[in-house]
C-alpha cells in the first residue's frame, strides 16, 4: 500500500493524478499572479503615481483603495459607491460558490447524470 501525502503530486500515475496536478499548477499560477503580479505592477507604476499624486500618503489605509484614490474621490473610501458595489460582487461570488459547491459535491458522490 502506497502512502499519499503532500508530495504525491510529484509522480502522477493515473489520469486523475494528472488532472489533480493540472489543478494544482493552475492554483500556483493564479497565486503567483495575484500575490506578485498586482503588487509588482503597483511598484512599477509607483513612480508615475508619485509624480501625478504627490499629496497621497503611501502608508495610509485609504491609499490602498486604488480606484478611490485614482479617481480623486474625497471622503472615506469604504462608503464610496464603487467599494459598496465591489462588496456586493464579492458576496454574490461567495453565494455562487456555495450553491455550486453543493451541486459539485452531489455529482461527485452520485456520479454525473445527463438527464433524470
Amino acid at each position: 500500500m502506497e502512502c499519499g501525502g503532500g508530495l504525491s503530486f510529484t509522480r502522477p500515475r493515473t489520469t486523475r493524478d494528472w488532472r489533480s496536478l493540472g489543478a494544482f499548477s493552475a492554483f500556483i499560477v493564479a497565486l503567483f499572479a495575484e500575490m506578485y503580479g498586482f503588487p509588482l505592477s503597483i511598484y512599477v507604476l509607483s513612480g508615475w503615481l508619485a509624480s501625478h499624486y504627490p499629496e497621497v500618503d503611501p502608508f495610509a489605509h485609504d491609499t490602498g483603495h486604488f480606484w478611490h484614490t485614482l479617481l480623486g474621490k474625497h471622503g472615506p473610501a469604504h462608503s464610496d459607491p464603487l467599494h459598496i458595489f465591489s462588496e456586493i460582487l464579492v458576496f454574490a461570488g461567495l453565494m455562487l460558490l456555495a450553491v455550486s459547491w453543493r451541486v459539485l459535491f452531489c455529482i461527485g458522490r452520485n456520479g454525473p447524470r445527463l438527464w433524470p
